[in-house]
């Protein structure tokens, strides 16, 4: 949810979908940030965890979970946003913020290293986090981030233990392999390493995204000679599109512009029209006329 007491219309479509889609496979859910309320971490999806819907798990706390699916178990990790509620009042007592988001990073270290180690290698293993990881690449939201929060170390993730990871937080897909790869690593290395990856938003929803791919992953998990292998795909879902409409108006601004919209496919977008006018002939702009086109 975008926040933390959606409206209750959201809460029984969101139901709604989720029971639809147990009926297909198990689902697990992460706790994301906007999710929660910041004085105690509670959230609205923690309600199917009190109900104990059966095939609907919500990672509201670091913990391994073992999911069973019609070809045998799965082991989810999650990790919902690192708050600094992970640490103790004694450590943060006294400490600037700053002082206190190093504690934090080193504290989800450790924790995602514990969770590591507690991983059976003889199941398929998926990492399910949200958070910023570290020399990620933001999408829109960079202009909303919280520069205050924690940044998880990308090497914490690049762990074979993994056999994918799977990030929500930052809108733009990306796979943080890629990381490795740019920093001149030897190639091999990196078939060694786990696919982690941020899906992105799957609905555009700023104008910065105009030019975004947006979808969801499908990956695959398969049993391999050592351990297990994965292969995802993203899928694109050629969401409603966001258009921008922009001219430097030479003679009669509206005109122009209409001529400019008759040319556009902007069926079903969200669309923004953008005039560069003279003082002089700000008058012509017909406002009306281009709204109504």
């Amino acid at each position: 949810f975008h926040r933390s007491n959606p409206n209750p219309i959201y809460l029984k479509e969101f139901a709604r979908r989720m029971v639809r889609l147990r009926a297909v496979c198990p689902i697990v859910m992460v706790i994301g940030n906007h999710d929660m309320l910041k004085s105690d971490r509670t959230s609205t999806l923690q309600l199917f965890n009190v109900l104990q819907v059966n095939g609907i798990v919500v990672g509201d706390k670091p913990k391994v979970h073992v999911i069973p699916t019609e070809v045998g178990q799965v082991q989810v990790t999650t990790m919902p946003y690192p708050t600094r509620h992970l640490l103790s009042p004694k450590a943060v007592k006294g400490k600037l913020p700053e002082q206190v988001m190093v504690l934090l990073q080193d504290k989800v270290s450790q924790i995602i290293n514990q969770l590591a180690d507690e991983v059976d290698d003889a199941m398929p293993s998926i990492f399910l986090g949200h958070f910023t990881v570290a020399d990620s690449q933001f999408g829109s939201e960079r202009g909303f981030a919280d520069f205050s929060e924690a940044e998880v170390n990308p090497a914490d993730l690049l762990d074979p233990v993994w056999d994918y990871v799977a990030l929500g937080h930052i809108h733009m897909f990306q796979d943080l392999r890629e990381i490795v790869a740019q920093s001149g690593e030897d190639p091999e290395l990196l078939d060694t390493l786990p696919p982690v990856v941020y899906a992105g938003s799957m609905e555009r929803v700023t104008f910065n995204e105009e030019k975004e791919q947006k979808g969801f992953i499908y990956g695959e998990i398969v049993k391999a000679h050592e351990g297990y292998n994965c292969s995802y795909e993203f899928i694109d879902l050629n969401p409603r599109g966001y258009v921008t409409l922009e001219i430097k108006a030479k003679v009669d601004p509206t005109r122009e512009m209409l001529a400019r919209i008759g040319k556009s496919s902007i069926e079903g977008a969200v669309v923004r029209v953008i005039i560069h006018v003279d003082e002089a002939d700000r008058g012509k702009v017909q406002r009306d006329r281009i709204i109504t086109a």
